[in-house]
């Protein structure tokens, strides 16, 4: 007996291996699968679950939201990078350092 379970409500679940190479094809982002493991333990990373004892899984609209809080807003020039900087402290230091 098989069960159909429709693809939009099963998200899609990636290893830390997989999220470390989805994050560099999606976003060019290098973040490796040793990164993935110390924010999750340190805190600041993506939001995962754990299946078991030990597999990290994570859903692929997590990564995305990460991801993009690591970007900048669109901007012109550096100059303008930095004002908005100066102005507002919601942008990471480390985004388009």
């Amino acid at each position: 007996m098989t069960i159909d379970i429709p693809q939009e409500t099963t998200p899609r679940r990636l290893t830390r291996a997989e999220a470390s190479a989805w994050f560099k094809t999606v976003y060019n982002i290098n973040l490796s699968p040793r990164t993935l493991s110390n924010l999750a333990s340190k805190g600041g990373g993506p939001k995962f679950r754990k299946a078991g004892s030990r597999r990290v899984l994570h859903e692929e609209s997590d990564l995305r939201e990460y991801a993009e809080s690591r970007l900048s807003p669109k901007v012109r020039s550096t100059g303008e990078l930095h004002a908005l900087r100066s102005a507002s402290q919601s942008i990471p230091a480390h985004v388009g350092a």
